[in-house]
This record gives structure tokens, sequence and C-alpha cells, in this order.
């Protein structure tokens, strides 16, 4: 667990390095706002090839995801900060690489070809 002074960025930063040590491709998840975000990502591209994924869901399919998902491996998030995040996912501008519709949710197979896609250095922007 971070402590208080920590910065997890950066935490998050030597884990990736660590861990292409071991792998070729590594990913994560993030809302990818703010000006911490924006600084761990420049950072990170100083080092390695980095494709951002967009992966969009409407507010009241996430809201039921988030009230229905397992609490023994999710933080609890309160039905306001549900909207506040979405909207500023909704926001966030980057050089997509690719987009994935998740209201169906997206299956495991159709997430799966975007990201050989783009390992292959296919475009893979959905429609």
């Amino acid at each position: 667990a971070l402590q208080p002074e920590e910065d997890g960025w950066q935490t998050v930063a030597a884990l990736i390095d660590d861990l292409f040590v071991q792998y070729d491709n590594v990913m994560i998840e993030s809302l990818g706002a703010g000006e911490p975000f924006q600084q761990f990502y420049a950072n990170l591209a100083q080092r390695y090839v980095i494709k951002m994924i967009r992966v969009q869901t409407e507010l009241d399919t996430c809201r039921e995801r988030v009230r229905n998902r397992n609490r023994a491996h999710h933080i609890p998030v309160p039905e306001e900060q549900v909207a506040a995040y979405n909207k500023i996912a909704a926001a966030v501008e980057y050089d997509w690489a690719a987009e994935i519709d998740n209201n169906g949710p997206a299956t495991e197979e159709a997430i799966l070809a975007v990201i050989r896609r783009l390992l292959l250095g296919v475009s893979s922007f959905s429609p």
C-alpha cells in the first residue's frame, strides 16, 4: 500500500520498468486524466512506445457494473463519483491507437482482437 508521502505514479512507473525486464508488452488501465497522469505518460513515452486504447461505456452501463461488481476485488465507489469519473474519462483526448465500445460489454475475444491488431501494427479503430 502507498504511504501518504509516496507518489503513486512513480511507483507504477517503477513496476512497469520491472515488468519490461520480463515481458515485451505491458498494459495498464487508467482514466488518463489530470496533470499527474500526463507527467507519468510523458515520462513513460521517453522510454517506451505507448499505444492508448479508449474504452467507452455509457454512464448508466458504468453505474450498473460498478454497483454489481465483486467488492472483494474493487474499491467501492459512491454513485456520484461514478458519474464524475465517467464524465472525466469521456472528455480525455489522446492520439488513440484503438477504441473499444464496452457497452455490450465487449467480449474477451473482441478486446483481444484489438490488442492483437495493435501488436501487429494494424490500425484497429472501430467505426
